[in-house]
């Protein structure tokens, strides 16, 4: 594959440029300023199938944004030492650091058996009155996380969902509806995993990261089943955050910039940000590479 013909976003935004607009305009906005990822027609649904993460970055809430329901995957392995029960956050100086919400064990368990150890949720609230100043504790935002962390949960899935509607909450964001998994699809093959989902909610479009699922999920099976897959950009991610890690946690960029601006950067990426590509175009993609 020549240099001219590489599958750069900014090649899929060429392309996209000059198709139809993705955007269902008959379909009420969830709040001013963002649009339904959705395609047109009267019945379409976005679908955002992504872990629980604990406390996660800002692309995270755009996705929800341009979604009409989510999906939490808690039916698959859980993953030790990764952004399920951690999240990251900068301290006094500047330099990150991890709140993390220790687990009780978890080898070979699914992520929807994880069960918080029983000092987890204190733990992580300690580790946040540790590095961050106590004038900003009291935020709204801060105070209610931390008054959350503090409350008994059997599982971490339960604790990551409800930490996720508080800051959804507080930053003024429509929460779509939510649905696990583990009570939609047992299929092992990662494609016919999302397939099964996306049918069971009565999904079009499935919104993911920056690319990963280009390699792992065969798109052939998805454009048959009448499902698109919508890529989000992480060039554009970039440009809408400047100098902010792409993985602060938002509650933790909250603190830093406001309320206010970590909207305007929401809006901006829920409406900016993702690339709409047809499944013939990224399957073409795939066989090329």
């Amino acid at each position: 594959m020549s240099h001219e013909d590489a599958w750069t976003p900014d090649r899929i935004l060429a392309i996209l440029a000059t198709t139809k607009d993705p955007f269902n305009a008959g379909s009420p906005k969830p709040s001013e300023g963002f649009q339904s990822a959705a395609m047109v027609g009267d019945h379409s649904k976005t679908l955002f199938l992504m872990q629980p993460y604990f406390l996660p970055w800002i692309s995270y809430f755009a996705r929800i944004a341009c979604s009409d329901v989510i999906v939490f995957v808690d039916n698959r392995l859980y993953k030790k030492d990764y952004f399920l029960n951690r999240a990251r956050f900068l301290d006094r100086g500047g330099d990150m650091f991890w709140v993390t919400v220790p687990v009780s064990q978890h080898y070979g368990a699914k992520t929807c058996d994880i069960v918080l150890d029983p000092n987890a949720a204190s733990h992580a609230a300690n580790i946040l009155r540790g590095n961050i100043p106590r004038k900003h504790l009291v935020s709204p935002l801060l105070a209610e996380v931390t008054q959350a962390l503090q409350q008994e949960h059997m599982k971490l899935v339960d604790l990551n969902i409800k930490l996720l509607r508080i800051v959804m909450e507080n930053l003024a964001l429509p929460c779509p509806r939510i649905e696990l998994s583990s009570r939609l699809s047992s299929a092992h093959d990662r494609t016919e995993f999302v397939c099964q989902i996306a049918e069971s909610v009565g999904a079009t479009a499935v919104i993911t990261g920056w690319g990963a699922g280009l390699h792992i999920h065969d798109l052939n099976m998805m454009r048959d089943r009448g499902i698109q897959f919508l890529v989000q950009s992480r060039s554009k991610t970039e440009e809408v955050l400047q100098s902010w890690p792409l993985e602060l946690s938002t509650v933790e960029l909250v603190r830093q910039v406001g309320v206010d601006r970590c909207r305007s950067m929401i809006d901006r990426l829920a409406s900016r940000a993702f690339l709409y590509g047809a499944a013939e175009e990224l399957t073409a993609n795939q066989a090329a590479s």
